[in-house]
């Protein structure tokens, strides 16, 4: 009984300093905005004495009882602030605003997620955005970010223990195609063990990586670049001619001539856009990291400049002294979409571990279909490599846009694999709500609902 007494009084100790945790982080006020339409929260989920990883949440305007839903960005090394501002999140700067936190710079997103769902955004690896560690140049990788990032949704859901059992989908993109499966797999592992017991029900990735040694982030993944580029002739047949004939997709070659050809294509292909290739390359401060840790991106070698995305709103508003203050994060670090962090891509390939997921879950793969950095041909192969049968072959999907009605959103197909689909986007780019708001919109609440 005295055994018994003392559990129950630590349990009880456990859940009071979560609630003091939970009811610290609560905003009262978003600097240029003001009060949020639905309660936010945003601290640090403390996952270690030593690892302190930066969450921002936003409950859902449809009620308590709406599905979680887990977003992360990729890189490796960019920031899930860049989803929340840029993309899904319940906000976006206003036209023509700085980013100075002053009234009116941010304005609701008309393609937010919290319309339909709670949403969870976690800045992941630490060391990435306002997340950090109190060890010097810790060494990451695959393996240890998908850990932590199950220890931060575990203990999230300790402060917010009333949506132990919402349904939880988990979301990403880019190299988020490895965050978002293996943390999946995490979950997986743990309900099954009976350490857990999570509602997990899908799992979406967009432009998505699928390991280091395949796919379109691969050093292998030069020929998916390539025809990607071509079928959109940004260079030209000449060229396209000369690449095939000497082998020069294959990066592995060792013909003279291929470092001449692929120069030439580089030429003629000039300074575009690789995240959106119909779009203005604007600049940005972003640092070259997203394109030259980790996978070892092969467009490093043709084209133009690595980031075209503008985080310049994003980066001002985040590093003011009282944004810091008001969303309680760690005043002394400098905010940056994406960070130089010292990284391993130790996953060679998820190919073989998807049908487990797959038949425990519901499965969206999706692409915009003008991005460059993970083109949606390459997507298209390897998802039909899985060998699973066509349910639906290829077929238009359909979504509202304001002021011009029912429009084409993209194409998909099904396959007979518990719901297992591969859907483009039109005209979107690698960060698809950042694009096509609405069609996105429409794209995650079909997929939510018809996994509950």
């Amino acid at each position: 009984m005295i055994k018994y007494s003392l559990g129950l009084a630590v349990m009880a100790m456990l859940a009071v300093s979560a609630l003091a945790a939970r009811n610290q982080d609560l905003l009262a006020e978003v600097p240029g905005y003001g009060k949020p339409p639905t309660a936010q929260y945003s601290g640090y989920l403390d996952i270690t004495p030593q690892k302190h990883m930066h969450y921002w949440f936003v409950e859902s305007e449809a009620g308590p009882n709406a599905p979680l839903v887990l977003w992360f960005n990729g890189g490796p090394g960019c920031s899930s602030m860049d989803g929340f501002f840029y993309e899904q999140g319940p906000f976006r700067f206003a036209p023509g605003s700085s980013g100075a936190p002053v009234k009116g710079a941010l304005v609701d997103n008309v393609g937010r997620w919290n319309s339909f769902a709670h949403m969870l955004f976690i800045e992941a690896p630490v060391g990435v955005g306002f997340s950090y560690t109190d060890i010097k140049n810790l060494p990451l990788n695959d393996t240890q970010t998908a850990e932590d990032n199950h220890a931060a949704l575990l203990m999230f859901l300790q402060y917010f223990p009333e949506y132990q059992h919402n349904p939880l989908f988990i979301s990403g993109e880019s190299y988020a195609g490895i965050y978002v499966p293996t943390l999946v797999e995490q979950i997986l592992a743990s309900n099954k063990a009976g350490t857990t017991n999570l509602n997990l029900k899908g799992m979406a990735v967009g432009n998505g990586c699928i390991g280091s040694e395949v796919g379109a982030c691969s050093a292998n993944g030069l020929g998916i670049h390539l025809d990607f580029l071509y079928a959109h002739d940004l260079f030209s047949p000449t060229s396209y001619a000369n690449l095939t004939a000497n082998g020069c997709t294959n990066p592995a070659s060792t013909n003279p001539a291929c470092p001449g050809i692929l120069q030439a294509i580089s030429n003629e292909i000039g300074d575009i856009n690789i995240y959106g290739i119909y779009t203005p390359c604007v600049g940005s401060v972003l640092s070259n990291a997203k394109m030259t840790s980790g996978s070892g991106h092969p467009l490093t070698q043709l084209g133009g400049p690595d980031e075209c995305i503008d985080s310049a709103q994003a980066s001002r508003y985040l590093n003011d002294p009282a944004v810091k203050k008001a969303i309680n994060v760690n005043s002394d670090i400098t905010w940056a979409i994406c960070s130089n962090i010292p990284y391993t891509a130790n996953t060679k390939s998820l190919l073989p571990r998807y049908p487990a997921m797959i038949s425990a879950i519901k499965v969206l793969i999706y692409s915009g279909n003008v991005d460059a950095c993970v083109p949606n041909t390459g997507t298209q192969e390897w998802t039909a490599s899985l060998g699973y049968p066509v349910e639906t072959p290829w077929h238009p999907w359909t979504y509202e846009e304001p002021g011009s009605g029912t429009q084409v959103g993209g194409y998909e197909i099904n396959y007979a694999a518990n719901g297992f689909t591969f859907k483009s986007i039109n005209g979107a780019g690698h960060p698809v709500p950042s694009y096509k708001p609405y069609a996105a919109l429409k794209m995650i609440t079909d997929f939510v609902k018809s996994a509950l």
